[in-house]
């Protein structure tokens, strides 16, 4: 889910859903449902956490992984407990 900016409306041609919600009227989508609340909620925390205040701060294969893990973080309510359980399913 994005704002309308052009760039992200080629994203479907790359295998993802795309909804998006024009901010200038509405902050969710009346009919698809689409907000971008989310996404600058986790873009936030990532940008707290690790200090990013501009672009060129970080390395692409780092904001990468760093995002990865705020969304593993974001599912698993206790960390430590889902980090266990995923140890068992690795090989």
């Amino acid at each position: 889910m994005s704002d309308e900016w052009r760039a992200y409306s080629t994203s479907c041609n790359h295998g993802y859903e795309h909804k998006s919600v024009n901010h200038s009227q509405f902050f969710i989508n009346p009919t698809t449902g689409a907000q971008t609340q989310t996404n600058e909620c986790l873009w936030r925390i990532v940008k707290d956490r690790y200090g990013i205040k501009k672009k060129g701060t970080t390395s692409e294969e780092i904001l990468r992984r760093k995002l990865i893990e705020e969304w593993w973080r974001s599912v698993n309510p206790n960390p430590f407990e889902a980090f266990l359980e995923d140890l068992k399913h690795t090989s």
